[in-house]
């Protein structure tokens, strides 16, 4: 399977947003925006996913705790996007 939807905690800061999946430890990114901490999201979610050998079971986002200044979503990657990728470079 190569398509995949996770659940995210985005954290509003100062600067922008960081952004963490609580199902897949050393996944984390931010942005200076919303769009671009989304974006961001949507890469590095692939990108981890992609080189994972065992995909982690993705938790409900019902039973994610946020803070206030927290809000969770969910994260939709395709990870077929890099093996394209992959390809493409080793022309």
């Amino acid at each position: 399977m190569s398509k995949y939807v996770y659940p995210a905690i985005f954290t509003q800061e100062a600067d922008g947003y960081y952004v963490r999946f609580p199902d897949i430890p050393s996944c984390f990114t931010d942005g200076d925006t919303l769009i671009e901490a989304m974006e961001n999201a949507n890469e590095v979610l692939a990108l981890m996913l992609y080189q994972e050998k065992n995909i982690p079971k993705a938790t409900s986002i019902k039973e994610l705790k946020t803070e206030n200044n927290e809000f969770a979503t969910l994260i939709y990657c395709n990870t077929d996007n890099y093996k394209i990728t992959e390809c493409a470079s080793d022309e």
